[in-house]
């Protein structure tokens, strides 16, 4: 029987959604009554993978995005609310941008680029009306795929003005999680495959952030996010 627990999810959001995973979770034959689980966010153990239990700031920059900081029990979130919102900051963001200005180029508003005609390619269209089935129809995985040819031809215009508002986009939302917990020492955790690149987008990233605050101390994850919910667990149990 497991003494403590710290289950970390995507789509956490509310009490309620909280109570609906902890009521299934001790259905479960290895948690008793005595078992202190604590159902939260995937942010937190995300947070916590950097070292940063009580104090830092944690920005996930992958598929999706979300930027969470807490500072001694004063937390906050910015981003994070669905694709539908757009995601700013992610690698759907960057598919979707990706597409759009393809589109242009195809029905003729913007001058076709080979970062244009590698996005056209990737999609496999026989002509420029399947454009409208590609919206209609694909996944928000499926669009952020598109995400890598737009680091890869980070030297085209069109790839260069997507990066700038999506790494524009990230640190706006650092800055107001920095001010709304009031970090004396800044730390920031980068999460997520699109944050961790090898690439101009990490490096406007980087350089963005430490425009807010010089001193920003920024990490990649230096444990495993399971690792991390495994000492969040036994920090509740202590």
């Amino acid at each position: 029987t497991f003494k403590s627990a710290f289950i970390g999810l995507g789509g956490i959001a509310t009490n309620n959604d909280r109570n609906t995973v902890l009521k299934e979770l001790k259905k479960l034959p290895f948690f008793d009554n005595n078992s202190k689980i604590t159902v939260d966010s995937d942010m937190v153990n995300a947070l916590a993978s950097g070292d940063s239990f009580n104090e830092g700031i944690v920005l996930i920059s992958g598929t999706g995005m979300v930027c969470y900081g807490n500072n001694n029990g004063k937390s906050h979130k910015c981003g994070g609310w669905g694709y539908q919102s757009l995601d700013e900051g992610s690698a759907y963001y960057l598919g979707l941008m990706a597409l759009i200005y393809t589109v242009k180029g195809y029905d003729k508003r913007l001058k076709i680029t080979p970062f244009l005609e590698a996005v056209y390619e990737r999609l496999s269209l026989n002509n420029i009306n399947e454009f409208a089935d590609v919206f209609k129809t694909y996944s928000r995985t499926k669009i952020a795929s598109l995400a890598p040819l737009v680091t890869k031809f980070e030297n085209d215009p069109y790839a260069q003005d997507i990066i700038e508002k999506a790494t524009e986009e990230l640190k706006e939302c650092v800055l107001t999680v920095y001010k709304e917990i009031k970090l004396t020492k800044p730390r920031l955790v980068i999460v997520g495959s699109l944050g961790n690149s090898k690439s101009l987008f990490n490096k406007k990233l980087i350089e963005k952030i430490l425009s807010i605050d010089e001193n920003f101390v920024i990490t990649k994850p230096r444990k495993d996010p399971a690792l991390a919910a495994a000492l969040l667990a036994k920090d509740v149990f202590n």
